[in-house]
């Protein structure tokens, strides 16, 4: 169901950023209405090299031009169809159509249509349309259309597409932001895509997409961050390449989870290759995350018998004190220096010792403590002659070499925890 939930809530966010679009033509009349073309004298054509020295003069700066030419730097009051300049075009209030400039464009109200700046954008009010810079693109109201630049866009409200080379703001989006570094908006209703950090303090119905991490209040979708995801309330799932932190989230998949919620727990485990190992289980009602550290007694070399766990899990309940705890583990042996060892080989190569698998583990509760055990299917691989002695007796599968071992099994694993 979470996942139909998120499903809808991106699906939703597409449509009314279409269905916005589609509604540019009663805006854009809405627009022509509030330029007020017949305010001022009107030219069809003005040519300047720069204010006053043009075909309007001193009064410039009052006029309304159907097409604009200026070597340099052009003033208008408002610019109908195209506008080309040199270095800049300056429109005091509105302007529609084509803006061409070497370095930017500046609007003091709104726009309508395609602005082009080789620097930058600038539009006072709202802009319906096409926004593409250099460097920067800045709308003081809504944009509805595209934002795209080098390196940054910053708008109030976008319905549509913000993509920036290094970073996109806004406070509010249905649409899409896409940004090479961050995205912050204040909500979102779409999809942020950051290479490095997304942030959307007022929530997010659709998707975030990180490189490093996300910041989010309420989420009704999925959070992807490649360290961390931060949230409130999360109706969908957290994933995370370490953490993920929130009021509520019963999806979180990381390797710590800090839900406010949910449920931590530290405990001591044994397995049937010999290793002992304390664990940290963290999640929410259905899903948690597994971190440790073991030791394997059976090791000769004790380089090579410390071994670090780590995995995920889920928990199905049955009754308060009795549930099935579901986990897919990987232990690699040898955290503190191993590898290499029992071989003369003077080479470079690592070696590695490692078991993964999952664990069926059913779990009795009693207060804050929890008893845990159960069977589980492994595969274990050595490339370490010394470490073959752990290998289990019997297998489901086996591919042994003088160099390297691979097996099957069927194994177990049991433990003893406090939640907290």
């Amino acid at each position: 169901m979470k996942i139909m939930d998120m499903t809808k809530s991106a699906a939703a966010a597409l449509l009314l950023t279409v269905l916005a679009l589609g509604a540019t033509q009663a805006r854009a009349q809405q627009f022509e209405e509030a330029r007020g073309n017949g305010d001022g004298p009107h030219a069809a054509v003005h040519v300047s090299f720069f204010s006053p020295l043009g075909t309007n003069g001193l009064r410039a700066p009052q006029y309304t031009n159907d097409f604009s030419l200026n070597m340099l730097v052009g003033v208008s009051k408002s610019e109908r169809y195209l506008t080309i300049g040199g270095l800049a075009n300056i429109v005091k209030s509105h302007a529609s159509g084509l803006q061409i400039a070497g370095l930017g464009n500046y609007v003091g109200d709104g726009f309508l249509g395609v602005q082009l700046g080789g620097i930058g954008n600038i539009v006072g009010e709202e802009v319906l349309g096409l926004q593409f810079g250099g460097v920067f693109n800045t709308a003081g109201a809504d944009m509805v259309g595209l934002q795209l630049s080098g390196v940054f866009n910053g708008a109030e409200d976008v319905t549509g597409f913000q993509v920036g080379g290094v970073a996109n703001a806004a406070e509010s989006v249905e649409g899409f932001q896409i940004g090479g570094v961050a995205n912050l908006a204040g909500g979102v209703m779409g999809i942020q895509l950051g290479g490095v950090f997304n942030s959307a303090a007022g929530g997010v119905a659709g998707i975030q997409i990180s490189g490093v991490g996300n910041h989010a209040g309420d989420v009704s979708g999925l959070q992807i961050g490649g360290l961390f995801n931060i949230a409130r309330n999360v109706s969908g799932v957290q994933l995370a390449g370490l953490v993920n932190v929130a009021d509520r989230s019963d999806y979180p998949i990381g390797l710590v989870n800090i839900i406010k919620d949910g449920e931590m727990a530290a405990g001591v485990n044994y397995n049937d290759l010999g290793t002992i190992s304390l664990q940290f289980r963290s999640g929410g009602r259905v899903l948690y995350g597994i971190v440790g550290l073991g030791y394997n007694h059976r090791v000769s070399e004790s380089r090579d018998a410390v071994s670090a766990i780590a995995g995920f899990g889920a928990h199905i309940g049955v009754t308060k004190w009795f549930r099935i705890n579901n986990e897919l583990t990987f232990e690699n042996f040898g955290v503190f220096g191993g590898g290499n060892s029992g071989t003369d080989s003077d080479d470079d190569d690592f070696d590695a010792t490692f078991r993964t698998g999952y664990s069926l583990l059913p779990a009795f509760r009693l207060g804050r403590l929890e008893l845990f055990g159960g069977p589980g299917i492994y595969y274990v691989h050595s490339s370490e002659p010394a470490m073959f002695d752990i290998f289990p007796k019997s297998s489901l599968w086996e591919k042994p070499r003088a160099d390297r071992r691979q097996q099957v099994y069927i194994g177990w694993q049991a433990g003893l925890q406090f939640i907290f």
